[in-house]
Order: structure tokens, then C-alpha cells, then sequence
């Protein structure tokens, strides 16, 4: 396959999981993609899944963003400067920024969308970006309603300028920053929506590429024109003139589509992936993805005694699952980190060693009979039944895994519990599940973006909970080891093994961003969008 390589933090809005047919993409310069599910919501500050976050990208910009070589730049920033101490961001807005109707897009849309997030009220999936990636002052009491929601650390001196005070010191606040959940958020036109902000074309505002002129919750059709006032319109006229999103769930529906022209573009991974290797059309983007398992109900599952985690662990094969199963496009990983995206102060891959962390969670049926024998002793039973919950696409890969599980530990019953991509989704925040497999990209460029996932009560906590993990992420943003790179880093591997010593989770793959892909991508010039990055990169690959 042809590749090139992308950090994943930019591969996380490039993986459009694509599938499904519509009008096709016959006239010049139209795009036409499909979604595996449609997203909940398109709401910015809302958005918590990569359905969404996709969506957004296309109508929506942020202060700062990647090119097509990975580097971080202004978006709808000129520029920034941060206090001596690490804490106080001020961010100076290009002149003459604009909303699709032509109102003035300003620092206070930013203050408001800031306040958004953090108001408990929204209820937003990923306000962790600002409680426990890079802690906003004040947010903590924001969340538990000690303080009001204009209480909270940002402001707007003035129309240009937005400021950002920060609880520590966040050495990788601007790549945070990149996520579409902090777009700006309109105050006066928000609340003329009477609630309905975001669920329709006439109820969004787009400061983004695009415009999205179709659009209706649970859609399965979303569709967008250029937006003229983007303050780099004049530099993407060649961006594609209509973007198609289709929604469907059958992935081999969507191949056919792509066959008849329909979609020109479409994600492949499992036995799809493996039937098309060999393809021309098949291009690959390598990504700091990491599939593993993870435990929930650990209050009354038998996950709740750490033998038992790392019985499990220890009992799958991922060598032998990589080689026969994926084939292609994808790696084991035995470890939470994945190589290729964080490197360490003399260059070096951060988790460069595949193997660093072979004898905790390595494949050996013995030393995973001896950890069940234990863990079966200290629980006062002989036999354990645990439901792994899956989406329904990812059956045959999770069968593999029940059989080994169940293979190497005697008196162990893995119950499957196949979910609708809808439904797993809502799964991934509930409790009621004793395994679920799934996946994670970084949000940005540094390993917390992974290890923030085992915070107590952050988004990822099914009921795992480590309170030296907890104090070891506080002390990662503390000034003193912020100002500290090396430091720093030794701190991230200390927490690295103590999740993996602990089995809060059970890494599995590392997966890259596969795309069949059809026509000429040469009309269709760089930006900053998630499909722009997709356009440029698979130009280069051609």
C-alpha cells in the first residue's frame, strides 16, 4: 500500500469511516464520502464522538490548526503570548473575521463558547479537555456549581483579543486547542435559536470552509457549499464545490457504491481490508490509534480483582490475530502509547519499543492460567462469566478474541453482546458492560491524550480508579515539570507502567486510516480542513 505518514491527532479527523450511496459525485470538483452512523449532534461544543467532530470540521475553525506536513499554525488566530509562568494564554484574532452571514466574529464568540463547555448544563462529553487535559481556572467549581459560568478563567478585553487562564501549566495547550469543540460559539444567535441551536442549516453559523446547506438530526444525507466569508477563501478556490456525506451502515454496501462511482471515497478495515491489500485504489495513513479493551462494571464484575485483568491480558495473541485476521493495516500493541506521534527530548520515539512491556502484557498462556488460578481463588469461585459488548462490525474480530480468552483460561464464559453502531456508541459512557472493545485517537500530540482516558470519573472511567495515576497526570502539568521536557517524559512512562501493571485496560492493535480511493484529487488545492488533509494526502501518494 501506498503511505504517508500523518501524526494521529490529524489522522483522528481523517479516518472518515465511510459507507453508504446517494447521488454520486458525477458533477467536477464534488466530493461524495459516506458515514458508518449519522452524528448525534453537529453541535460543536457537544460534539464528544468522530462522527461529529468530522462534521464540525468542515463548517467550523479553531484558533489554531495543522497543515498537511503536521505542523501546528494560526487558524483564526494571528497570534498568541503566554506568561512567564505558563498559565495566562492571550490570543490576538485576524482582522476582519466573519460569520457566514457576514456579522463580525469576534473574541467575546470565543469567551461564550469556552463558557459553554464548561457550563454542567450543556452536559458535554468532552469538557474533559478543559477539566483534565488543560485545566481552565475555575472549571472545576464551574462543574459542581460553586461558581457561576462567567466565573470561569476567559475573557475578552476586546473584540481581537481572548485570554485564557489556565490552573497549571499546559506545555501542549495549543494543540488542544485544535479540537473543533472549542469553535466559537455566537451568543446572540445561539439564543434566538430557542434551544435549537445546531439542528438545522438555518440554525448554525459557519466560520469554516463550508456551509452546511442539508442537514436534519439523525440524517443520512449531510451536504455542503463553500462559505465565501472563510477568512481563506481566496487561497481554497479549488477545494472541492460540493461535499456529500451519505449515512449507511453496510460496509460492503458502501464498496459497491465506490465501484459504481457513487463514493470516491471510502474507510475499509477488517475482512473488507484484507480481500482489498493487494488493490491499487487502497491508500493507508498510519495513526496513533489504539484498540484495546476496556473494563466497566468493575463494582460486581470479576474485572474488579486485578488477577483477573491481567489473566485476560495475557491470554490473546495479537501477533496471531494481526497476521490472520487484519493482514494489513494494523500492528499489536502491547502497550497504551503508540508509536509515531510524541517523541522524547533527544528524537526518539516516545513508545518506539513495541516490546518494552512484553512481560506484563505479552501473550503467554501460562502466566495467564497461573494470574485466572489466583484471581479465581481470591474472588471463592471456579467460574466467570463477563459480557463483552462490540459494535456489530467488529463481530468476527471479537469472536477471535472470546475464543482465545476462553481457550487459555479454563471455567472462563465470554457472553457477546453484538450493539448497532448507535448503540455501542452510548455504551462507551455507561457502566452495565463487564468488557467493551474499542478504540481511541489522540486529541493531540502528547501521550496524556491517552492516559487522560484512566482519570478518575474523566470520560473514559467505566470504575477504574487509581489515585497515584490521578496525582502522577496533576503533577505532569505542574510548572516545575512542564518547564521540565525530560522530566516530564520519565513522569509519562512511570504512568504508562503503573496502568499497564495494573491492567486498566487491555491493548490490543494499532490501526491505520485505510481509504479506497477514486478520481483526480489534483483540482483540489491544501486547507485546513479534515478533508483538505485527506485531499493533500492522498495527492502525495499518487
Amino acid at each position: 500500500m501506498k503511505k504517508r505518514i500523518l501524526p494521529l491527532f490529524l489522522c483522528f479527523f481523517l479516518a472518515v469511516s465511510l459507507t453508504g450511496c446517494g447521488a454520486g459525485s458525477d458533477n467536477e470538483g464534488q466530493l461524495s464520502m459516506s458515514y458508518l452512523t449519522s452524528p448525534p449532534t453537529v453541535d460543536p461544543q457537544l460534539c464528544s464522538e468522530v462522527f461529529c467532530l468530522r462534521t464540525v470540521s468542515l463548517y467550523m475553525s479553531t484558533l489554531y490548526t495543522y497543515d498537511e506536513t503536521g505542523k501546528l499554525v494560526s487558524g483564526l488566530a494571528e497570534s498568541y503570548d503566554v506568561s512567564t509562568d505558563g498559565l495566562t494564554y492571550t490570543f490576538h484574532l485576524k482582522k476582519g473575521l466573519k460569520w457566514n452571514d457576514g456579522t463580525p466574529l469576534t473574541a467575546h464568540d470565543f469567551v461564550f463558547a469556552f463558557r459553554r463547555l464548561a457550563d454542567p448544563g450543556t452536559g458535554s462529553g468532552s469538557v474533559y479537555l478543559i477539566t483534565d487535559s488543560c485545566k481552565v481556572k475555575h472549571v472545576e467549581e464551574v462543574q459542581s456549581g460553586k461558581k457561576r459560568v462567567d466565573e470561569l478563567g476567559v475573557s475578552a478585553p476586546d473584540e481581537n483579543t481572548f485570554v485564557v487562564e489556565l490552573e497549571h501549566p499546559c506545555p501542549y495547550f495549543l494543540s488542544v486547542l485544535t479540537s473543533y469543540v472549542f469553535s466559537p460559539c455566537n451568543e446572540a444567535f445561539f439564543k434566538k435559536c430557542n434551544g435549537e441551536y445546531a439542528t438545522s442549516p438555518e440554525t448554525m453559523l459557519a466560520c469554516g470552509p463550508y456551509i452546511m446547506d442539508q442537514y436534519e438530526p439523525l440524517a443520512v444525507q449531510i451536504h455542503f457549499v463553500p462559505n465565501p466569508n472563510y477568512y481563506d477563501y481566496g487561497n481554497n478556490k479549488n477545494l472541492p464545490s460540493e461535499i456529500n456525506i451519505q449515512v449507511a451502515s453496510n460496509p460492503q454496501q458502501a464498496l459497491m457504491c465506490f465501484d459504481t462511482g457513487q463514493l470516491n471515497v471510502v474507510s475499509v478495515n477488517g475482512e473488507l481490508l484484507v480481500k482489498l491489500a493487494e488493490d491499487p485504489h487502497l491508500i493507508a495513513l498510519p495513526a496513533a490509534r489504539l484498540q484495546f479493551i476496556q473494563f466497566g462494571n468493575l463494582s460486581q464484575s470479576a474485572g474488579k480483582n486485578v488477577h483477573i485483568r491481567r489473566a485476560l491480558g495475557r491470554s490473546i495473541d495479537r501477533d496471531s490475530i494481526v497476521n490472520d485476521y487484519f493482514q494489513t493495516g494494523a500492528y499489536s500493541l502491547q502497550r497504551i502509547s503508540p508509536r509515531g506521534y510524541y517523541y522524547e527530548t533527544d528524537g526518539s520515539d516516545y513508545s518506539g519499543d513495541d516490546k518494552q512491556y512484553d512481560d506484563v502484557t505479552g501473550y503467554d498462556p501460562a502466566a495467564a492460567k497461573k494470574e485466572w488460578e489466583q484471581g479465581l481463588q481470591e474472588l471463592g469461585t471456579k467460574t466467570v462469566e463477563m459480557k463483552l459488548a462490540f459494535s456489530s462490525t467488529e463481530q468476527n474480530l471479537c469472536e477471535i478474541l472470546k475464543q482465545q480468552m476462553e481457550k487459555n483460561l479454563p471455567g472462563l464464559s465470554v457472553k457477546m453482546l453484538s450493539l448497532p453502531a448507535k448503540e455501542w456508541l452510548s455504551a462507551l459512557n455507561k457502566s452495565q458492560y463487564d468488557m467493551i472493545y474499542q478504540g481511541w485517537s489522540a486529541d493531540y500530540a502528547d501521550p496524556t491524550s491517552f492516559y487522560d482516558y484512566w482519570i478518575t470519573g474523566s470520560r473514559g472511567d467505566q470504575g477504574y480508579s487509581d489515585p497515584k495515576v490521578d496525582q502522577m497526570l496533576i503533577e505532569c502539568g505542574s510548572a516545575e515539570t512542564a518547564s521540565n521536557p525530560e522530566k516530564r517524559n520519565k513522569l509519562l512512562h512511570k504512568i504508562e507502567d503503573r496502568l499497564l501493571e495494573n491492567m486498566a485496560m487491555i491493548p490490543l492493535f494499532s490501526q491505520e486510516n485505510c481509504f479506497m480511493v477514486s478520481g483526480d484529487y489534483s483540482k483540489f488545492n491544501l486547507n485546513s480542513t479534515a478533508t483538505g488533509y485527506l485531499i493533500s494526502s492522498l495527492e502525495r501518494q499518487k
